[in-house]
């Protein structure tokens, strides 16, 4: 009887060689989207990935706590399990096989029920009928394809209407969003509120069905004329008219003091209005959620003073500031100015930042600095390679006081005409980031990790870069970023293997500066909407 299981064994030798050898010629799986994008905590569902697999079932990475993703025994299908504690908000995920890895892909976890959606609704008089605080999971999937969804308000009631798919989904749309009334007319429309994704804030004038309707062109312009639609113009519209969560006040978190949040939106009771933040440490964004709230917010970490300003100001009365800080202000109404008032040594040099149009708020902004009598210095609006926000170095020419002057750029305001301005002293400092995620090395294929370097502060040091652990039969020569020339922004890694070990799993990439005293930084891979993650998945494959 012993000897049975040995001769399975055996026997299915050459199967599992022949299985192996055509795993490892075959390509990485790779991951469109999934559908739907997203489930409510405590619940289970079927989820669907768009993508190729040319071997089945594979293997799943989750980067966060809290949401389970298995291979079903269908191709293309899994279960997601979320835990009923699971963080609202994103989490990705990695599918991967002994071939190689897929990029980190968008699954949304929310605190809202959750449905799919149903065809036919394109037609205006046979809408999908949902409730008034639901998301919907929902795809235009051919062309001239239109989505519409019927909900009943009450006069004075107000409904989040809010559209997420290029942002974050990374949809190849440019999405419209109309609302209407019973007979079809349209009341309100909007298109790019959210970058190419729409929002619409509407107040019932009377009880009554509103039809919310969707469409799209291209997100990159073609010739094509009419409604556009293909199997991955997938979106989440989430319909409420409940609490939903716009911007806080400050918009960052201290990292060593306690933070008071004074929370902005729509629908918001009383006791979601504000929230005080423990000191969190060391992580660099912080989610901030309320119960039953459409949406969370990440907010950044920082040992910077946090300043919040909600009064316009001028320059007799300008809010006194200190060196570094961080600032948040909202320019509430029509050609309204905050002026802010800081001290400088001379030749002291400042960097100034201004975030607003890429955390989706609605600001183009407009920055001067002044001295006391007025007199203007130095300005900035937009800076191509931040699309409508800047940023600004400037040395004092004496000692003395100066103010900073920020406005929009057009003259506009209102509630969502918010900013955050950093204002630092530059430190020399360096940020490394890679351009893909994932990368496969074989005996006979060396692999080539392009890490790109951003000096800051006048940092003029090497910079010693390489991998902070090798597993087993992979070899990786760190390289030097000179002070100058070429690999002064770029360098190239070059990892190999011997083959001796086949390696799945995430590595990552540090870099070291020759300073006195040194600074370590450890790379980062942007995979959307501001989110970072800083580990890089390497296949190694083994000898054939």
């Amino acid at each position: 009887m012993q000897e049975h299981p040995r001769r399975f064994e055996l026997l299915c030798l050459p199967i599992l060689l022949l299985t192996l050898s055509s795993t490892l010629c075959a390509d990485p799986p790779s991951v469109t989207y999934f559908y739907p994008s997203g489930a409510q905590r405590g619940k289970t569902v079927e989820v669907t990935a768009s993508g190729t697999f040319p071997n089945w079932p594979l293997q799943v990475q989750v980067t966060t706590s809290g949401l389970q993703f298995e291979a079903a025994k269908d191709k293309g299908k899994f279960k997601a399990v979320i835990d009923a504690e699971a963080q609202v908000g994103v989490h990705f995920i990695r599918l991967y096989d002994a071939a190689g890895a897929s990029s980190l892909h968008p699954f949304f976890v929310s605190d809202l029920p959750e449905i799919v959606e149903t065809e036919p609704n394109d037609q205006p008089s046979a809408p999908q009928v949902v409730d008034n605080r639901i998301i919907i999971n929902g795809k235009l999937a051919k062309g001239g394809d239109v989505d519409g969804y019927r909900i009943s308000l009450k006069s004075g009631q107000t409904v989040v209407a809010s559209m997420m798919a290029n942002r974050t989904l990374k949809s190849p749309m440019d999405s419209v969003l109309q609302v209407c009334d019973a007979a079809g007319f349209v009341i309100d429309q909007n298109d790019d509120e959210l970058g190419f994704d729409p929002q619409l804030v509407f107040t019932a004038p009377r009880d009554g069905d509103y039809l919310f309707r969707t469409f799209a062109f291209p997100a990159t312009p073609n010739s094509t004329i009419g409604f556009a639609g293909a199997d991955n113009y997938v979106y989440r519209l989430t319909l409420t008219t409940g609490p939903y969560l716009d911007h806080t006040l400050p918009l960052a978190v201290h990292r060593d003091t306690p933070t008071k949040l004074q929370l902005v939106g729509w629908n918001l009771s009383p006791d979601q209005t504000s929230q005080t933040v423990e000191p969190p440490g060391e992580p660099p964004q912080l989610t901030i959620a309320q119960p039953q709230t459409a949406n969370p917010l990440s907010l950044p970490v920082t040992p910077h003073a946090i300043i919040a300003s909600t009064a316009p100001t001028d320059p007799n009365t300008p809010t006194e500031v200190p060196i570094p800080s961080v600032i948040t202000g909202n320019i509430a109404a029509p050609k309204q100015v905050h002026v802010y008032q800081f001290h400088a040594a001379k030749d002291a040099a400042l960097l100034f930042r201004v975030e607003g149009r890429q955390l989706g708020y609605r600001i183009d902004p407009w920055l001067g600095v002044k001295d006391v009598a007025g007199k203007l210095l130095k300005e900035v609006d937009d800076a191509k390679d931040r699309g409508a926000d800047i940023e600004l170095s400037w040395k004092a020419p004496a000692e003395g006081d100066y103010q900073l002057h920020i406005r929009d750029l057009h003259g506009h305001g209102g509630a969502r005409y918010v900013y955050r301005l950093t204002v630092t002293e530059p430190q020399p400092d360096f940020q490394l980031s890679f351009t893909a995620d994932t990368g496969i090395v074989a005996p006979d294929k060396p692999l080539e990790v392009t890490v790109n370097i951003a000096r800051q502060g006048g940092l003029n040091d090497p910079i010693e870069i390489g991998l902070a652990e090798l597993p087993d039969g992979v070899q990786c020569q760190p390289v030097t970023s000179a002070a100058k020339g070429d690999s002064a922004k770029s360098v190239k890694l070059k990892i190999t293997t011997d083959g001796t070990k086949a390696f799945q799993g995430s590595l990552q990439i540090v870099g070291k500066s020759q300073a006195d005293p040194p600074t370590e930084r450890t790379a980062h891979f942007a995979v959307g909407d501001g989110v970072l993650i800083r580990d890089f998945w390497l296949t190694a494959l083994p000898k054939p």
